[in-house]
């Protein structure tokens, strides 16, 4: 019988090659650490990850996870705790099992007792409708490679496209924070963190 619980800071490492493996089925190799929240970076520690990241488990095998790192931001100035539910992944073979139904129950009746004022999510919007989740009236939707770029614009050329890194403490990341405050709603994230 599958657990459903918190993961344990001794399991993230499983965790994400569990997401990469997971993710990597959908045409494209994925490297959770570079494509998701900051949750998954490095300098998050095993502690701060396992606070946010649930788990199904069968036995000693994770069957399903789901993200949901909370975060202080500001909708209009006016400040809200989020909930950002997101890397929903089951495995292949349990698929089908309920495992993602009871893994979001899990992680609903926890962070509802954190004082969150909303839920915010990201990823494909059609399977959070299975668990109650409905549109709002605004999605943010970011691209990451060229694949997604092609099946976003469709039959335009994306060849030319490229990605350029941003150099911490350059004055383009300075730009891209002054651009990244003036949206509504907004992840609050000092300058000096913005990187």
């Amino acid at each position: 019988m599958a657990e459903y619980r918190l993961s344990y800071p001794e399991e993230r490492d499983a965790i994400i090659d569990f997401g990469n493996y997971i993710y990597s089925g959908y045409e494209v190799p994925t490297d959770s650490k570079i494509m998701s929240t900051k949750l998954f970076d490095d300098s998050v520690s095993a502690e701060e990850f396992s606070e946010a990241t649930y788990v199904a488990m069968d036995g000693k095998r994770i069957v399903g996870m789901v993200c949901c790192p909370i975060i202080d931001a500001k909708v209009c100035d006016v400040p809200v705790r989020v909930a950002q539910v997101g890397m929903l992944a089951t495995h292949i073979y349990d698929r089908r099992k309920g495992h993602m139904g009871e893994i979001m129950r899990t992680m609903f009746e926890d962070v509802d007792k954190k004082n969150v004022d909303i839920y915010l999510l990201g990823g494909e919007h059609q399977r959070y409708q299975l668990h109650g989740f409905e549109y709002a009236g605004a999605q943010i939707m970011v691209n990451y490679s060229a694949y997604s770029l092609n099946k976003s614009f469709g039959d335009t050329d994306v060849s030319e496209y490229t990605f350029k890194k941003i150099e911490k403490g350059s004055e383009l990341e300075h730009k891209a924070w002054e651009l990244f405050c003036k949206k509504s709603p907004v992840i609050l994230r000092n300058e000096k963190n913005f990187y």
